[in-house]
């Protein structure tokens, strides 16, 4: 399960490639530990989990969109299990989402949900597509504390 929280982006500058094209690299890094030596996502597929909620429009970028869309879609050899976006602020429909429909190939749009509504709510509709709170972070109710420094290290040490 990888989770992205665009939130996190705060002080992105959209103008700027160099940005742009760090934040794709990033997104490529993980996704190359997500299936390296992983027999189980090679063959069942990565399961996404956005949580949108605090993000700005100010950092929606369309073109860094359509960049890390056409990399899961064509170039990262990674199949997408699942897209899961919970709780997202009120321009992701509005905005956001009518625009990765147009460039989400129709394989990876029917993989992709929407969960709005309380914590409840959204928890038991996770655990009926299989993703219990053991599995989901903290942020959205989960019992999993990310670490990211623990992560970089650890993947640092395996050498990659």
């Amino acid at each position: 399960i990888v989770f992205v929280d665009p939130s996190r982006l705060a002080g992105y500058n959209k103008n700027s490639v160099d940005e742009r094209m760090g934040v794709a690299r990033a997104l490529w890094y993980i996704m190359h530990n997500a299936i390296e030596g992983n027999d189980v996502v090679q063959k069942l597929g990565m399961v996404a989990i956005a949580h949108p909620q605090h993000a700005k429009i100010s950092v929606v970028d369309r073109k860094l969109m359509k960049l890390n869309i056409e990399s899961i879609s064509g170039c990262i050899p990674i199949r997408i299990g699942g897209f899961h976006i919970v709780q997202p602020p009120w321009f992701f429909t509005k905005i956001v989402f009518p625009f990765m429909k147009v460039i989400m190939p129709d394989r990876m749009r029917k993989r992709v949900r929407v969960y709005s509504g309380g914590e409840a709510k959204i928890l038991k509709e996770l655990k009926e597509v299989g993703l219990g709170r053991e599995v989901l972070p903290s942020e959205i109710g989960g019992d999993v504390i990310l670490d990211i420094e623990s992560w970089i290290l650890e993947m640092t040490s395996r050498g990659l």
